[in-house]
């Protein structure tokens, strides 16, 4: 399927339930931003003299120990509900293109005591992956301009020297930038995956994601980029509480574009 026809079902699979998906947009971000007041509210609390007095007159660094044993204690909440809700959200967007009616329950699945800790570590386990591309594709350029700076603040540099320098530092950069958003589109459907069969585990998630992906991490990277302007349109035209989801929703499209090898794959790979 094409990216304009992606994009033009993707509108159409939206249309009546955007006030929808703005909802739950923006139930996402409150309740993240709660999640972010509760553990800087904490850290008040903990941190005021009152608190602190009483907790260093049992031991010296007790105010220390229990302030991390909270945010170590908050981080876990968060990732809890926050990675459930974000599997919850593509299964809403991924129903209608796999011909199942959109709805909550959907959403709320994942988040079952059950489901919510194996949903997280997918989440979690994922966002690790990515990091440690990230690091690989970015680290050169990211190094060569800090190196930069720091030279030309600590020593005297030639203007042409330094415009040259950062130059290429920019440009590797963008390099390293274009590479890894195709790399990461090797992990398109994991989630996906995870949607469509619960029962999988993670590293056979991943590697049917790679198999399925072969072939289509450009064409996917060139739509996701053919969101730029959307996204950056939403600093002064369209709403971000329509992009977002219009982006999604084509996402999702996508991502049941690619997925109906699936089973074939699963009947010859039963382990």
């Amino acid at each position: 399927m094409s990216i304009s026809r992606i994009k033009i079902t993707g509108k159409q699979m939206l249309m009546g339930d955007g006030v929808r998906a703005a909802i739950l947009m923006c139930v996402t971000f409150a309740l993240a931003a709660a999640l972010g007041l509760i553990t800087a509210g904490v850290n008040f609390i903990i941190g005021s003299q009152s608190v602190t007095g009483r907790l260093s007159s049992v031991y010296e660094n007790l105010p220390g120990i229990v302030r991390i044993a909270a945010c170590v204690l908050l981080l876990i909440v968060t990732a809890l509900v926050i990675f459930p809700l974000k599997v919850g959200r593509s299964a809403w967007f991924l129903s209608p293109a796999l011909g199942i009616k959109r709805h909550y329950s959907r959403i709320m699945y994942w988040l079952k005591p059950s489901k919510a800790l194996r949903s997280a570590g997918y989440v979690a386990a994922l966002g690790c992956i990515k990091a440690f591309w990230a690091l690989i594709f970015l680290s050169p350029g990211l190094f060569l301009f800090g190196g930069t700076v720091y030279s030309a603040v600590t020593q005297k540099y030639e203007l042409n020297l330094l415009i040259a320098v950062c130059g290429g530092s920019f440009a590797l950069l963008l390099v390293g930038i274009g590479f890894f958003s195709v790399m990461l589109q090797r992990y398109f459907l994991v989630i996906p995956i995870l949607v469509k069969d619960p029962g999988i585990s993670f590293a056979k998630a991943v590697r049917l994601s790679g198999d399925l992906m072969n072939g289509n991490c450009l064409k996917t990277a060139r739509m996701k980029w053919s969101f730029f302007f959307w996204f950056l349109s939403c600093l002064l035209i369209l709403p971000a509480i329509y992009v977002i989801p219009y982006y999604r929703q084509t996402c999702a499209c996508c991502q049941a574009d690619l997925m109906p090898e699936i089973k074939t794959r699963k009947a010859a790979d039963p382990a």
